[in-house]
């Protein structure tokens, strides 16, 4: 039974060193630098929030006429495009400030690497 032990433990240790290889893990991000992928998800966000734009004035406008002079659903077309108008702002309002702040304080996206390019490290 002891011989059966060491011969597992000899086996598992003698394999590792053999088996091991070099792991490359690549970076999946199309940037490199804080700040171009804050700009990335800015910019996917602002276009994201301005294709749903038209889509609620589309439900707002179908609500308003299918209400048949209902004043609960005229009003519930009236509140989505109120809010659709709102969220519209705010959004411009963010990419403006963006912008502006960017522009003051000249960052350039280059200047700060978050994530090397590859990160090699031994398998074991």
């Amino acid at each position: 039974m002891f011989k059966k032990i060491i011969l597992v433990i000899s086996l598992l240790t003698a394999g590792s060193s053999v088996f091991a290889q070099q792991v490359v893990l690549e970076n999946p991000l199309k940037h490199d630098t804080f700040g171009g992928l804050f700009s990335a998800v800015g910019t996917f966000v602002f276009w994201l929030a301005l294709s749903l734009v038209p889509l609620m004035i589309l439900i707002a406008a179908f609500q308003l006429f299918q209400a048949g002079g209902d004043p609960e659903k005229v009003k519930n077309a009236k509140n989505i495009l109120k809010w659709t108008a709102i969220g519209l702002l705010i959004v411009l309002s963010a990419r403006a400030l963006y912008e502006v702040i960017k522009g003051i304080v000249d960052v350039e996206e280059e200047n700060v690497t978050i994530i090397e390019r590859s990160i090699v490290r031994n398998k074991k």
